[in-house]
């Protein structure tokens, strides 16, 4: 299968989406699920998942998240940035996301049609130590059954 980038980028995908998430749940008060929406509405999650460097290997999670504001005309929102020591549930889930995207080729826009993002922190408790891969094979029987 074609992916969009290299797998030498997967990790630094991974961990711009996880830290986006992570910054727009903790540090600005989204939903996890109202963040994944924004994501795709901006579009940026178009470019990203086509492997787009500057969202995949460029920026911070942070500023991947300003950016999704910046594409939408969204006011600021009041954030003050905190720093966990231990992986919180929205960035693992945003890291297993990034993943499945990459490896399937689906569009974020297509996968979220069948698997919602909030369901995907479900699985954290149970899958939280696994490899990526491990997942995102738990992912394909749930995408084939949804």
């Amino acid at each position: 299968m074609k992916r969009a980038y290299d797998g030498r980028l997967i990790d630094r995908a991974m961990n711009n989406l996880g830290d986006a998430v992570h910054h727009a749940v903790y540090d600005c008060g989204l939903a996890p699920d109202e963040f994944f929406g924004l994501f795709i509405k901006s579009g940026i999650a178009a470019a990203f998942g086509a492997g787009d460097p500057r969202y995949i290997a460029d920026i911070s999670g942070n500023r991947l998240f300003s950016e999704i504001r910046g594409a939408l005309n969204l006011e600021a929102i009041p954030s003050t940035l905190r720093f966990f020591f231990t992986e919180t549930p929205e960035r693992w889930a945003g890291r297993v996301i990034a993943y499945y995207q990459w490896r399937t080729s689906i569009p974020f826009a297509e996968l979220s049609k069948k698997l919602v993002f909030s369901f995907i922190l479900t699985l954290h408790a149970e899958f939280k130590g696994d490899e990526p891969e491990k997942i995102a094979e738990v992912l394909d029987g749930y995408m084939k059954s949804a």
